[in-house]
């Protein structure tokens, strides 16, 4: 299957046929990604919590530098409870929560897509078995699958319109969210008390 495109330079333009058969293909993989309107919906949630970690750990950065700690971000230890909050109520507070979103974001994308793998692999091998390892292998490699802008799409399009709408809305704030942290972040090293 193939579009047509107008390029050219100078003025001039002609149309090229392009293959549209890989982002047929994309969109095929990702229709198979997406189960039904709960895993839409988790696939959604998952999207929005890992989309989140970016803008967290520039305004994290920004806040370290505004307080202008002295303390040395190695010398943070994140492994008991006590010095997890100890990092919490540091300067530090934002790196630590945007670390701690991408971890969370990752592996619940795992266990969201683990039914998604456990359908496809009953399907592809019927009546044999899949065991747990192969699954979770199968359920990681779909959670970078899922996290494409075209399984968003599909799972949008499994929901009611008006909670897609509202879900594309989350998506696209949270796109604008990105640039207005680092702009916080340039406006606070170039006015920082500490500079």
């Amino acid at each position: 299957m193939t579009g047509w495109v107008r390029r050219g330079s100078e003025g001039r333009s002609r149309k090229e046929p392009v293959p549209m058969a890989v982002a047929d293909e994309v969109e095929s993989l990702a229709g198979r990604a997406v189960g039904g309107v709960s895993d839409a919906w988790a696939l959604l949630a998952v999207r929005v919590v890992r989309r989140l970690w970016i803008p967290c750990l520039v305004l994290g950065v920004a806040w370290v530098v505004w307080t202008g700690t002295t303390q040395d971000a190695s010398e943070l230890h994140l492994a008991t409870v006590s010095e997890i909050v100890g990092a919490l109520l540091s300067p530090f507070v934002g790196v630590v929560l945007a670390l701690g979103l991408r971890v969370a974001s990752t592996a619940l994308g795992v266990v969201a897509a683990v039914p998604v793998a456990r359908r496809d692999l009953w399907h592809a091998r019927r009546r044999m078995s899949s065991g747990v390892p192969h699954i979770v292998s199968v359920a990681i490699g779909l959670r970078w699958l899922r996290a494409t802008t075209a399984a968003r799409d599909v799972a949008l399009s499994r929901l009611h319109p008006r909670f897609a709408r509202t879900m594309l809305l989350v998506d696209r704030l949270e796109t604008a969210l990105v640039p207005v942290a680092v702009l916080v972040l340039v406006v606070v090293v170039a006015v920082s008390p500490a500079s």
